[in-house]
């Protein structure tokens, strides 16, 4: 069957294991693709992947002096390259020379260019090394690129808000982040007041790590929980800033583990009784659905998009404050089994409903033919008004 126009899909880098979200989510929706477009994904890093991919993938070394920019004159010639008229280039994440790359190939060329942020649009976002930032927008226009970009995608209400606020008037498409659903397995959860609380992802300052600990002194004294930190870091000084006021504190129910992928991924959220995402910001929280899929109910901040954890009764959504978080989890351990087995399958229900891929790809199918002028506005795009 011959497949339509061909997207380019570019990105920053493929995390080791693809344990972060977008390192998961960008290859996934290329692979998805493939049913319909005849896909390219080119990264500025070795690959990563876990798997072998029906796309075409292209990874380049970045320059010496542009290593922090991650710019490679490879990268650039490889895309335009790549690219005819009537393509569209799909770019993930921000900040970095690949949007710069679809800019000038968009001059050149009758190309549409597509931009999700990927987080990097919100307010918290914004302020992390945001001298770096206005350099780069300084020396290589940033912002007018952006402006120059055709239409936006959000992974959720509250990212297509973020984008509003800035300025950027172009169309904005929301379509979540999708998850392949793990086979299903019967969750047994701990006694009241024993539970086991479980991080996993990015650690990170973003992430509200700092509050949660503060929170789990006063988790400690009141109850038998523990708390697992499971994830991967690429500052040790505020990992080992995270474990200092552990034990500044003297709490032995914490721990540390190495980041996990795969079967053991999936063995670790099932080892544990709750999930606690407690961000300062998330433009999804992949995660979160991971954690959903299992079964496990959730405690989350109400800087994530994830409102109907609180709506439909999944787990726990606070403001991201010690006294918040701490309420939530002490009502997590407090909560019958019965009652957790009741949010374990709806949980499971929802993102099954709501994110499994296959379900997402008649809406990006609609959002590229409608950028390329083929087919009529679907619903889930908003196009600016004064």
């Amino acid at each position: 069957m011959k497949k339509s126009k061909k997207i380019h899909h570019t990105c920053s880098y493929i995390v080791k294991n693809q344990m972060s979200g977008h390192s998961y989510t960008v290859p996934a929706l290329c692979e998805l693709l493939t049913k319909k477009y005849d896909i390219n994904l080119l990264i500025s890093s070795p690959s990563n992947l876990n798997f072998k991919p029906s796309f075409e993938i292209f990874s380049f070394i970045p320059n010496f002096f542009e290593k922090p920019v991650l710019g490679s004159r490879n990268f650039f010639k490889k895309l335009d390259h790549l690219t005819d008229a009537g393509d569209i280039i799909h770019n993930h994440g921000i900040w970095r020379m690949h949007n710069i790359y679809s800019y000038r190939i968009k001059k050149n060329k009758d190309v549409k260019v597509i931009i999700s942020p990927r987080g990097s649009l919100s307010k918290e976002a914004l302020k992390i090394s945001s001298f770096k930032k206005n350099i780069f927008n300084f020396i290589f226009g940033h912002k007018k690129v952006i402006e120059n970009c055709d239409a936006f995608h959000a992974t959720s209400e509250k990212e297509k808000i973020e984008i509003r606020k800035l300025g950027f008037k172009q169309p904005i498409a929301v379509i979540p982040n999708g998850i392949n659903m793990p086979v299903e397995r019967k969750n047994k959860f701990r006694v009241k007041n024993s539970r086991n609380f479980l991080y996993l992802g990015r650690i990170h300052p973003i992430k509200g790590l700092e509050t949660l600990i503060h929170s789990w002194v006063k988790m400690e004294k009141n109850s038998n929980c523990k708390l697992e930190i499971c994830g991967y870091y690429n500052d040790k000084k505020y990992f080992d800033k995270l474990k200092k006021i552990v034990k500044e504190n003297g709490l032995k129910n914490v721990t540390f583990s190495k980041p996990v992928s795969g079967k053991e991924k999936i063995d670790k959220f099932l080892s544990s009784d709750i999930f606690i995402l407690p961000s300062k910001t998330e433009n999804f929280g992949i995660v979160i659905a991971e954690a959903m899929s299992l079964g496990l109910p959730v405690i989350t901040t109400n800087n994530t998009p994830w409102e109907c954890i609180r709506e439909k009764n999944l787990g726990w959504y606070s403001d991201l404050n010690e006294e918040k978080i701490y309420q939530s989890m002490i009502q997590a351990s407090q909560t019958s089994q019965n009652d957790l087995i009741v949010m374990s399958k709806k949980s499971r229900n929802y993102v099954k409903n709501e994110f499994d891929w296959e379900s997402l790809l008649s809406k990006y199918d609609q959002f590229y033919k409608w950028i390329l002028n083929k087919d009529e506005k679907p619903s889930f795009v908003t196009i600016f008004s004064s």
